[in-house]
């Protein structure tokens, strides 16, 4: 079997570049609606909005994996929906692990001398 271009295909494939662009904040609101959806979990309109500007600013994996936490906060709570609060208070209990990374290599002696 002959390989296309005269190369082993999955070197091709590690040779292929597609670019990718980072998620708009309309798209942001758009997805976590439909997760929310799925999922069943009652939103505030601030909180959703909240969540849209996070992604924008984090990623979307991280937003999408607060929704869980928050709404057992919101549980706790004995709230209807998930609140703004709610997504602030499980926000604190993670790190993103972006700016930990940034901060980490910034201010070793905070961390314990990493």
């Amino acid at each position: 079997m002959k390989a296309a271009h005269g190369m082993p295909s999955d070197f091709l494939d590690r040779c292929l570049i597609i670019r990718t662009l980072p998620y708009t904040t309309d798209e942001v609101h758009q997805v976590i609606a439909m997760r929310c959806k799925t999922e069943n979990i009652p939103l505030s309109p601030e909180a959703h909005t909240y969540l849209a500007d996070l992604g924008s600013r984090t990623s979307l994996r991280y937003v999408l994996q607060l929704l869980s936490p928050a709404l057992v906060l919101s549980q706790c709570m004995a709230r209807d929906s998930v609140s703004r609060e709610d997504i602030e208070e499980a926000n604190a209990l993670y790190v993103y692990f972006y700016f930990f990374c940034l901060f980490g290599k910034r201010d070793t002696d905070f961390f314990g001398g990493m």
